[in-house]
């Protein structure tokens, strides 16, 4: 690997006649998300005493290393996915596949090297699909085991299944970060249409965030605003909230800003490039409403801190677009597409209490026994 850090001290054995198991966790680096909805597991894993091994690369290894620092961390093979300006994301997907089938390659060999060198008792991959090693107790989590094609393509939606399923036939189980009810899932067909041949457990949502302590009553932002996901579209929805919200009195929390954009900017916004988890619940914890991406991780996120929300999914992403407008439909959350968010009136927003967020059964934490 190109980048190891040790955790200080020896191993310890656990308090239970159980000995010690050693915990690999690898989080694909795309977007922050696959790497935010395992602190929870790695957390409840610590908790038990056990060795953990954080595995990723880029921005999703950094963020792990922030949260748990001194837990040992291994840099995998990066996958790197070109985006375009329009919504041709399937397209472009398509036209990379021969990349992202020799990178599953370069990351399965990676997990090799780690299982010969470390020993460990289990494997959990967050949608890295190579992270497998026979031998290994391996589980693949993930909320899309039925994979979301556009309109015109989703004929073929069962062959994009069945090809997945090959990808991950080094797994024996897939773990499913949602409820197998359909009266309080949030997944909806990703979860639900096809079955793999697999073991499935449906763990329950997972999020860094908390269960606030009590309702807001006050608060010291109008909007929080998240921005997160791949460039370009980025800093096209930036520009947009930026261009949206300037003319307006709202008092706003931009999170995840370029640093060049908060410049010269009305005294009423406040910017958190790149805050702890612990600084980013409290920011939405003081705001009215939240803007963000549909991206499952953040939609999670929402139902944990039961936040009113407006969802803008990125173009040419099927699977957000889905989600938005499956919650939506829900009265859940409001869905608006990107093109149209410069037409928001985002005042209004703010006494609209037609979507509410769903209800407090969400808070059932992943079951103790998941490790």
């Amino acid at each position: 690997m190109a980048n190891e850090s040790k955790a200080m001290g020896s191993r310890s054995t656990s308090t239970s006649n159980n000995r010690q198991r050693t915990i690999v966790f690898a989080a694909l680096n795309w977007g922050l998300g696959h790497a935010t909805r395992i602190v929870p597991l790695v957390e409840e894993a610590l908790r038990g005493n056990n060795r953990v091994i954080l595995a990723s690369d880029g921005r999703a290894l950094e963020y792990l290393r922030m949260c748990f620092p001194g837990v040992e961390t291994v840099e995998l093979p990066p996958l790197t996915i070109r985006y375009s300006k329009g919504n041709s994301l399937f397209l472009a997907l398509i036209a990379q596949l021969p990349a992202i089938i020799c990178w599953i390659f370069r990351d399965n060999k990676a997990a090799r090297r780690l299982v010969e060198r470390e020993q460990p008792d289990m494997i959990i991959s967050d949608n890295r699909w190579g992270f497998s090693v026979p031998g290994v107790k391996s589980v693949f989590m993930t909320h899309q085991v039925s994979i979301k094609l556009p309109f015109r393509s989703r004929v073929f939606e069962r062959i994009a299944f069945s090809f997945q399923q090959v990808l991950l036939g080094g797994f024996s189980e897939i773990w499913i970060p949602d409820y197998e009810d359909r009266t309080k899932n949030l997944s909806g067909d990703l979860s639900h249409r096809f079955t793999p041949n697999k073991i499935i457990k449906y763990i329950g949502i997972l999020s860094r965030f908390h269960k606030p302590p009590n309702s807001q009553t006050s608060f010291d932002f109008d909007v929080a605003v998240i921005l997160s996901g791949p460039e370009p579209q980025k800093s096209i929805l930036e520009n947009l909230v930026l261009e949206s919200m300037i003319p307006t009195k709202l008092r706003a929390a931009i999170i995840g800003a370029h640093p060049g954009n908060t410049r010269g900017i009305t005294p009423l916004f406040h910017f958190y490039p790149n805050p702890a988890a612990m600084e980013m619940q409290d920011v939405l914890n003081k705001s009215k409403i939240v803007i963000c991406r549909s991206g499952y991780s953040s939609i999670m996120d929402m139902v944990r801190m039961q936040k009113r929300c407006v969802m803008v999914p990125t173009p040419g992403q099927t699977e957000q677009l889905y989600l938005g407008e499956l919650l939506a439909s829900k009265k859940w959350f409001r869905r608006v597409f990107q093109e149209d968010f410069s037409r928001l009136d985002l005042s209004a927003l703010l006494e609209d209490n037609e979507y509410q967020p769903p209800p407090e059964f969400f808070f059932e934490q992943p079951p103790a026994d998941v490790l």
